[in-house]
Formats: structure tokens, C-alpha cells, sequence
């Protein structure tokens, strides 16, 4: 049988037959309006800001020196995207990029060489600390002393190798001392070898 469409049919008394429509809630007179006494926009309870209303300073563009009105929140350094392909090119950027990176949080597991190292370390009771924030971000780091445990894949690359010396040439700038023994070839052929070699840098 074929099913019929349900509809309207004549005789049947609709839903909303002397239903009324529900009148909007309008402000009476002597009531209070919701914004009486606010000024502006009214900011959150924990006492933030509107981005509306932060203040402006004047900033020069890197590349082509115009001026630029900003928020005193925003780190603006160029004023068009033109300008931007040419300052991301620069130095400058290039540094600032590096240091977030290093000042990134890294996700905290450790490798296992890296497990390895802390238990050697714990059982001779050398104290170490982590090298995050720091240019490189050492392994471990003993006093002045840079610590670094290299894989064979990675570290084997030309360009790998520019960037490490690139890395131990600013460290040595700031001070520090640098250790870099690769996982296969030296930390896992002789450790022993390498803990004799962290005790007398140390020194």
C-alpha cells in the first residue's frame, strides 16, 4: 500500500489555534536599564583589559622605516607582507626564531641513553640539571660543563655538523664547556670512558 503524506485536512483543528505569541520583555518606565553607570566596554571580574581599549604606541617598520600605530601588546616589526619577506630573510628574525625555539617547552620523556645518563650520574652522585632554555639545549648540564649525546642518524649530516659547531662556538662565547659523545660509537661502547671524561671537566 502506498503510504499517504500526513497534511492539513479540513475539519482539523490546528496546534496553535488561540494560542497568543509571547509579548517581548520591554524596560518599564522607572526601571533601571542593564548598562546604566558602565562606560565603555566593560571588561572580565578577574580585572583584564579590553583589546579595544589598550593603548597605542608608534613603532617604525625594519625594512622600510614608516611608521606604524600598534598596540602596546603586539610585538610588530614590519608594516606590510612585502616587508615581511624581506625581513624574514634578515638575521635578525633568524635569531629570534632560534630563541623561541630553545625557550619552547620540550615535551619531558626522556630517551634512553638519556635514562641511562641520569642513572650513571645519580649513582656517582654528580648533581645535573637540564639544559632547556639554554642555546642547543644541552642533555645535561654539570656546573659549567655541556653535556650532549648525539645519535648516529641525525648528527651524521654535514648540515647537522655546521649547526652543532655553530652551537658549541656560541656556548663556548657564554662560558660553558662542551661535552658531545655519540650514543653508539661511545656511550654505549664504554661509558665508564665518558664518566671519567665528565669527572675531569668538571674539575
Amino acid at each position: 500500500m502506498d503510504k499517504k503524506i500526513r497534511g492539513f485536512q479540513k475539519g482539523n483543528i490546528p496546534w496553535n489555534k488561540n494560542r497568543k505569541c509571547p509579548e517581548i520583555s520591554k524596560a518599564k518606565k522607572g526601571n533601571p536599564t542593564w548598562n546604566k553607570g558602565l562606560k565603555g566596554i566593560k571588561t572580565s571580574d578577574k580585572g583584564q583589559i579590553s583589546h579595544r581599549k589598550l593603548p597605542r604606541k608608534m613603532v617604525k617598520c625594519k625594512i622600510c622605516k614608516k611608521e606604524i600605530i600598534t598596540k602596546i601588546n603586539e610585538n610588530r616589526k614590519v608594516c606590510s607582507r612585502k616587508c615581511q619577506k624581506v625581513y624574514q630573510k634578515t638575521n635578525e628574525y633568524k635569531d629570534l626564531q632560534r630563541k623561541s625555539a630553545y625557550n619552547r617547552k620540550v615535551n619531558p620523556i626522556e630517551s634512553s641513553p638519556e635514562k641511562f645518563m641520569s642513572n650513571m650520574l645519580k649513582a656517582n652522585n654528580i648533581k645535573y640539571k637540564k639544559g632547556r632554555g639554554i642555546i642547543g639545549n644541552p642533555d645535561f648540564i654539570i656546573n659549567n660543563l655541556c653535556v650532549f649525546l648525539d645519535g648516529e642518524y641525525w648528527h651524521n649530516y654535514p648540515k647537522k655538523r655546521k649547526i652543532d659547531n655553530n652551537i658549541n662556538n656560541e656556548l663556548e662565547e657564554e662560558g660553558y664547556r662542551i661535552l658531545r659523545f655519540s650514543v653508539e660509537k661511545e656511550f654505549y661502547k664504554n661509558p665508564t670512558k665518558c664518566l671519567s671524561l665528565i669527572k675531569s671537566r668538571m674539575a
